[in-house]
């Protein structure tokens, strides 16, 4: 099996580097030597051309890449680095008949953290009204929700 990684020098990336399937590695920075073994490209997750030479044979990819807001929390910024490029990767994914996406988010995007048992949202045929309490989050929530828009 061969693995898209987006966001390789991120906090999330890295805990899947020791993956024992073939990699691939996108990230907007220069490659360092913890990845020199692995194929790196390098470039943005929106460039489609880019995402395309990183997605082509692959048969899954984890998409952990997010651009954390600054202090000033720039709207536009979070959702052309978040929101639109995590949109690219899911329909660069269908359009390349990659069925298999991981996107990195986290149960904050829904507003909820519990802990010692499953939530009902994650029940089959569970709706929930999410509740994210900051706009880091509200913008999670697209990427959480995009794939059931494409699919």
């Amino acid at each position: 099996m061969k693995v898209l990684i987006t966001g390789a020098y991120g906090m999330c990336a890295s805990a899947v580097v020791d993956l024992k399937e073939e990699k691939v590695f996108l990230d907007c920075l220069a490659p360092t030597d913890h990845l020199s073994s692995e194929k790196f490209i390098q470039g943005d997750v929106g460039d489609a051309k880019v995402l395309f030479e990183a997605m082509e044979g692959c048969d899954a990819v984890i998409h952990p890449a997010y651009k954390l807001p600054d202090a000033l929390e720039n709207w536009e910024e979070l959702l052309y680095e978040n929101t639109e490029n995590t949109h690219q990767v899911f329909k660069m994914a269908s359009y390349l008949k990659i069925d298999r996406v991981i996107y990195a988010s986290s149960n904050h995007a829904l507003g909820r953290c519990e802990i010692g048992h499953v939530l009902n949202l994650y029940k089959q045929g569970h709706s929930y009204m999410i509740s994210p309490n900051d706009i880091q989050l509200v913008n999670k929530a697209d990427g959480v929700h995009l794939p059931r828009h494409l699919v």
